[in-house]
Order: structure tokens, then sequence, then C-alpha cells
């Protein structure tokens, strides 16, 4: 990677977390916003660390990788479910769908246990395809796809979206 790819990933992350403190109600218990650490990754979009210490910690694939199976299957799940999302970018569709999980963690069952749930799911003998839908499925997996695809619902969201996915491909561009 060289140092123009390096400053144009620090771009888009800025940009990023801009639309983040914009578009979210992401506040602690006494209303002050969360701190956002974002960082670049080359693989899919994964929570690293949900509203602990105040700060919302994501990692998010800058490169629209559709190769990777489990990005490429989460955009057709998130696309059959509500039609918004195929105007959306990958990077944006995992985006939101990282922030609904934030957005919804106090709306996961309390009983829960996504170690063991995980477990299951990989100690089936099954095709990734399938291997990957049970995945979705899961209580918080699920929850944070129904909030992105929620959130898309309004129009005014979609100017948004729009508007960061312009944004980045400004940066991209040049």
């Amino acid at each position: 990677m060289n140092n123009v790819e390096i400053e144009k990933i620090c771009k888009t992350i800025y940009v990023t977390k801009k639309f983040i403190k914009e578009n979210t109600s992401l506040k602690d218990s006494n209303g002050n916003p969360y701190k956002v650490v974002l960082s670049a990754s080359d693989t899919f979009a994964t929570l690293l660390s949900s509203l602990k210490h105040n700060c919302i910690r994501i990692k998010i694939n800058i490169f629209e990788d559709m190769k990777n199976t489990v990005t490429k299957e989460f955009c057709r799940n998130a696309i059959m479910r509500n039609k918004n999302a195929e105007n959306c970018s990958v990077y944006s569709l995992c985006l939101l769908h990282e922030l609904g999980h934030c957005e919804t963690v106090n709306n996961i069952p309390k009983n829960y246990d996504r170690i063991k749930s995980m477990n299951q799911i990989f100690s089936y003998n099954e095709n990734i395809k399938i291997r990957n839908l049970r995945y979705f499925c899961l209580p918080d997996e699920y929850l944070a796809t129904q909030w992105a695809l929620n959130w898309l619902e309004n129009a005014e969201n979609q100017r948004r979206i729009k508007k960061l996915e312009y944004e980045i491909s400004k940066i991209w561009q040049s």
C-alpha cells in the first residue's frame, strides 16, 4: 500500500466518522455522543466492541470486495429483505449493519448466548451458503440488519447515504 492509498483510506474514515456522528443517535447514559473509532480492513466488516467505555469500535472494509462469500451473501440477504438496499454500496450496507449492532444491543434477548449459537452453526457439516444464512438469522445479526433496512426506509436517510457514497467516490477518483 502506498502513501496515496493510505491518505485516501484516512479521508474515507474521516468522512465516515462524520456521517456516523451526524446520522445516529448513539449516546451514552449522560446523553453525550460516543467516540467513534473506525479502522480499515481488507476483510469484511466487524463490530469490534459495542458501546464499551463510551466508544464505538467498528472495523469495516474500505475496498468493496464482493469476492468475500460472507459479504456477498449478506448483501443478497439484505436486498431480499428490502429493495432499498439494492441502491446502496456494499460499504454502506456493511456500515449500516455494524451501526445496527450498536443501535439494537439492548434489544437482544437476555438469554442469548452468541458463542454457543456460533458453535452450533459451525458444527453443522453444511455448505457455506447455508451456514451464512443461519448466521444472518442469529438474533444480534438479524436485528442489526433489520435496523439498517429500517433506516433505509426513510427517504432523507437514503439521501444521506448517497451523499456519503458520493463523498467517498470523490476521494477514490482523485
